[in-house]
């Protein structure tokens, strides 16, 4: 099966509720790869009262060099990352 990397897009809009709802028939045709920071999710799923099984989460990672990592298996979930030398921080402490 085709893997396919989504990005959510404007944590804002709908993009979050869209993938959750549609994952599981979007699983059937290609292996989707959802570019998300895994508290980002966690708390917007809780808020939408929505649960995304069997998925395949991505975050990214200031690092020297290109590369992808499974880092945990969590809940059904596979977390990666994603590192790559874009001197990029990200600030998990926020609310949503």
């Amino acid at each position: 099966m085709k893997k396919l990397a989504i990005s959510i897009g404007d944590i804002n809009g709908i993009g979050l509720e869209i993938l959750a709802r549609s994952h599981e028939k979007l699983s059937q045709i290609c292996t989707p790869y959802y570019f998300i920071h895994e508290s980002l999710l966690q708390k917007a799923l809780k808020l939408l009262n929505l649960e995304l099984l069997n998925a395949k989460i991505v975050a990214f990672k200031d690092a020297k060099n290109y590369e992808f990592t499974l880092l945990k298996k969590h809940n059904s979930l596979e977390i990666y990352s994603f590192g790559l030398p874009l001197n990029l921080k990200v600030d998990e402490n926020f609310d949503i």
